[in-house]
């Protein structure tokens, strides 16, 4: 009996290689794709953190403003009369706001 040796179908193992670099491509696709996501979704909370932030300090602002106002108006406060007329067109301005 004679021994036949037999070779590996080459088109068979190009099909393996083709497979192995599929699934590593597509590892690293996921890999970026789950990264690039995670980076968006930290960059959109930092940009709510950034307008909530503004919004307080403005609102902050307005508070110290208006309670300034109130106190000149009730006398507890004393300004010059240039300063004086500046605070009563404030005082139109805020009147006219919602």
């Amino acid at each position: 009996m004679m021994k036949t040796i037999i070779q590996p179908d080459l088109n068979n193992q190009r099909g393996a290689a083709t497979l192995l670099v599929v699934l590593v491509l597509l590892v690293g696709i996921t890999l970026v794709t789950l990264t690039t996501s995670k980076t968006v979704l930290l960059e959109t909370q930092i940009a709510a953190d950034n307008y909530r932030t503004a919004q307080a300090v403005a609102a902050a602002n307005y508070a110290m403003d208006y309670g300034l106002i109130i106190l000149i108006t009730a006398g507890l406060i004393k300004l010059p009369p240039l300063e004086s007329q500046v605070v009563m067109v404030l005082l139109i301005l805020l009147r006219c706001l919602p």
